[in-house]
């Protein structure tokens, strides 16, 4: 499939050519949570790693120490992200170094992360990408997507740049209006969803045996609710993906979103701090390898049935 030519900019190779070095550091990976999220990578050809509250500083951390992390191995990978498939070939384009080093707002919201604004942990990780690709032969570069079929207004599918892109777009406002007029609604998981497998197909398509970060709300990882992302990967996809769910406390004053069938796992993550393995400040890693025994606490059991390992939050910290 033609996923369409590199950018001028990204063709070159070698060489950090004006690359700007101010914010390139992200988080970094405690070496606690390390040999775990190792495990789940090598295990993969998804890693889907999930956000708890949209606009909280520790999930988006925590995306970065690990894609970070997953980044030193040198081998080619995608990040799939929770926003616009058409929006994202503005991120794409600028990490494979099209455009000034420093990214405009509308490259920084491209990625979404649930703002309108561009959000400075967005920028960082982009500039970070384009560092590291700038380096790097063409096969071995980072490529960003994004998975959704919506929060794309204005953006023209004949807009795009490359064939395929446009060709996939259509495709995507296709679904959408399908959906739409069968009286469905976008936020809908059998829509969102499904819409989200098809790109996600795609995108294995173009990059054959790469293997994918894809940072998603938990809703879309659990393997039990019938039609989610990760539902249809295991089952319609035959690929092998590894979930990390992310929650936050009943008690953290600054959510107001239920945590609803998730909540008494939650309760049980804050009564065992020391069961967490520290992934950035204020968040930790429990692995669930070995939860779904019998001898394990039932609560624990149960998240093994949807999940490979869980990300707890307690106290979260709002982007404002």
């Amino acid at each position: 499939m033609d996923a369409g030519p590199l950018p001028a900019a990204a063709q070159q190779g070698g060489g950090r050519q004006g690359i700007v070095l101010i914010e390139l550091a992200l988080p970094r990976l405690a070496p606690e949570a390390r040999d775990c999220c190792g495990q789940l990578w090598r295990d993969a050809r998804v890693l889907a790693w999930g956000e708890g509250i949209h606009l909280r500083a520790e999930y988006l951390d925590a995306r970065n120490a690990v894609l970070s992390q997953l980044m030193q191995s040198g081998e080619p990978m995608v990040l799939a992200l929770e926003t616009s498939f058409a929006r994202s070939r503005l991120a794409d384009a600028y990490v494979l170094g099209d455009g000034p080093d420093d990214p405009d707002d509308e490259v920084i919201r491209s990625v979404w992360s649930w703002s309108a604004r561009p959000l400075a942990k967005n920028a960082a990780m982009l500039r970070f990408v384009r560092a590291h690709n700038s380096t790097r032969a063409p096969r071995d570069r980072v490529r960003i997507y994004g998975l959704e079929m919506y929060a794309g207004a204005g953006v023209d599918p004949n807009s795009l740049q490359h064939r395929a892109d446009r060709q996939h777009a259509r495709r995507l406002a296709a679904l959408l209006t399908t959906h739409l007029t069968g009286g469905g609604d976008h936020r809908e998981l059998a829509g969102r969803d499904g819409a989200q497998f098809v790109t996600l197909m795609e995108v294995f398509e173009r990059h054959e045996g790469t293997r994918v970060l894809l940072f998603e709300q938990t809703g879309h990882l659990d393997r039990r609710v019938p039609g989610s992302l990760a539902a249809q990967l295991v089952a319609g996809g035959g690929v092998p993906v590894r979930t990390v769910g992310a929650f936050w406390s009943a008690e953290d004053p600054t959510v107001r979103f239920p945590l609803g069938d998730y909540e008494l796992l939650s309760r049980w993550l804050d009564a065992h701090p020391e069961r967490l393995l520290p992934v950035v400040e204020g968040g930790g890693l429990l692995d669930l390898a070995g939860a779904g025994t019998t001898g394990s606490p039932a609560v624990l059991r149960e998240a093994a049935s949807a999940f490979d390992a869980v990300l707890h939050v307690p106290r979260t910290t709002p982007i404002r």
